[in-house]
């Protein structure tokens, strides 16, 4: 039983190590990203001026318009790396978001008990789907903050000792990052299965589900920074000219093959693919075995991940516990 016990723990951590060294070298790479000027911009804005703008400074035709920099903390952080080690601090700033992202669901799966055979076919298939989107841009911190959300959920849900204080912090972060509902859906579907499983509707995540609602004042936009993913999400609708003119907004199955796109005949895609075919049968499992968390995270992530094609990391960070633990 001792040797059995020895050899699951080296394979979970050879597991883990290979996975995070394929995460390092898919993020470790020259920096090709058309917004990366604009997030330095607004980072050399932030330091130049001593606050977020308040009308648009990079636009010369609507300087006068409204703006909102919702992903203000990224763009400093971006502009600080840059400043301090140019482009190689730009890539490690990427590579480091990435690793915590792996870290935190490293963390879910070994709180699950999670089959390192599995961990590994799930971990890489997952990776290949979301390599294509280690751009430097706010939705990294936004799969870091997922990642390290879960971990802290799950640990909770577990029984386990959870820093559950560090939940509203992590969405202050984030609505000063990145699309910060990610972070509400996450501790509102923990907190609502809590609830179907405990028949109490008054469990204790939902103190902190209000605290995390509550954190997201906290931005220099106040009530107006806090609703901006609201106005954002404007842009998938199906009349919208964003929709109709930016690829990673379309749907991955409205997607032909294009040769000037190469994400539309990637392997990438097809690994998407196979992770939502996989999660279409694990819906039903998690239901069976009551992990409501499971099952509403794959319906509310997949459900995204099929509108707009740069939905499809968050699926996969939020739905890769899920996905090992119905195939496991």
């Amino acid at each position: 039983v001792r040797v059995s016990e020895r050899a699951d723990v080296l394979a979970g951590r050879t597991t883990f190590a290979v996975l995070l060294a394929l995460a390092a070298a898919f993020a470790w790479r020259t920096v090709a990203d058309i917004d990366v000027g604009l997030h330095l911009a607004g980072g050399r804005y932030l330091f130049e001026h001593g606050a977020v703008p308040r009308s648009d400074p990079f636009t010369f035709t609507v300087s006068d318009h409204a703006y909102v920099a919702y992903h203000w903390l990224f763009q400093a952080l971006l502009f600080g790396a840059d400043r301090l080690a140019g482009v190689g601090g730009m890539v490690a700033l990427r590579t480091l978001l990435v690793g915590v992202a792996v870290l935190g669901l490293a963390d879910v799966l070994r709180t699950r008990g999670t089959s390192p055979l599995v961990a590994a076919w799930v971990g890489s298939i997952g990776l290949l789907a979301v390599e294509w989107r280690f751009s430097l841009r706010p939705e990294l911190v936004s799969w870091a903050l997922a990642a390290v959300m879960l971990a802290v959920l799950e640990r909770h849900r577990a029984g386990r000792s959870a820093p559950l204080w560090l939940l509203p912090l992590l969405q202050c972060v984030w609505a000063n990052s990145h699309i910060h509902v990610f972070g509400l859906a996450l501790v509102g579907v923990y907190a609502a299965a809590e609830a179907l499983r405990s028949k109490r509707w008054h469990p204790p995540l939902l103190g902190w589900a209000i605290a995390c609602l509550a954190a997201t004042l906290f931005n220099p936009y106040g009530p107006e920074g806090a609703l901006y993913p609201l106005h954002l999400a404007t842009r998938l609708t199906s009349g919208s000219v964003f929709a109709g003119s930016i690829i990673e907004l379309a749907s991955p199955f409205a997607l032909a093959p294009d040769p000037d796109h190469p994400i539309t005949t990637s392997t990438s895609l097809r690994a998407y693919w196979g992770l939502l075919l996989a999660g279409i049968f694990v819906f039903g499992t998690a239901l069976r075995r009551r992990r409501f968390e499971d099952a509403a995270l794959l319906l509310l992530f997949g459900g995204l991940s099929t509108l707009a094609i740069r939905n499809v990391p968050m699926f996969v960070v939020t739905c890769v516990p899920a996905l090992c633990t119905g195939l496991d």
